[in-house]
């Protein structure tokens, strides 16, 4: 399963899908989601204050509460890396910088502050007026970033993450 997205990157400042689509970064949503090896659900359940960014290191920390791996019940986190020193795609698609712009976007238009309490409800990747999308909106907002390859599926995301980390050589 190959996903071709679409673009040269510059979609990254905002990619905001297609007319009348309520998510309002689905590039995001699926990059973070690919190198976090995470389905739709855990997307989904993402809030802002879920993430750290670390400047200095360049690495984004992404708190998911609820995982598989998880058997005593008190969450997971998973870095993201800046990809940009390895250029061509990585660089226009490298998940720090894009969680990092995503982050400045929604505090802005939502006026939240994402350290305070309000930012633990909030969704990562919330819909035009600030709610999670439901899950065949998620996926229709994946399906409208891509070029080619097969439709996406709640499950589109890790599939196409195991496959990245396994052709980089790299045992997620």
């Amino acid at each position: 399963e190959e996903w071709g997205l679409q673009g040269s990157g510059a979609e990254v400042e905002r990619s905001g899908g297609p007319e009348g689509f309520e998510a309002i970064d689905p590039l995001a949503s699926f990059v973070v989601g690919q190198r976090g090896l995470q389905r739709e659900v855990e997307t989904s359940a993402s809030r802002l204050a879920h993430v750290t960014l670390e400047a200095g290191r360049m690495v984004a920390s992404l708190l998911l509460p609820v995982s598989k791996t998880d058997v005593g019940g008190t969450g997971t986190v998973r870095r993201l890396r800046c990809s940009c020193n390895l250029g061509g795609f990585e660089a226009r698609f490298c998940p720090y910088h894009i969680l990092e712009k995503h982050l400045i976007m929604v505090c802005f238009d939502f006026s939240i502050n994402s350290a305070s309490d309000e930012a633990w409800a909030f969704p990562l990747f919330p819909t035009r007026t600030g709610t999670t999308p439901a899950k065949g909106k998620a996926i229709e907002g994946w399906c409208s970033i891509f070029d080619k390859g097969p439709k996406a599926t709640g499950h589109s995301p890790r599939r196409s993450g195991a496959k990245y980390y396994t052709r980089l050589g790299w045992s997620p």
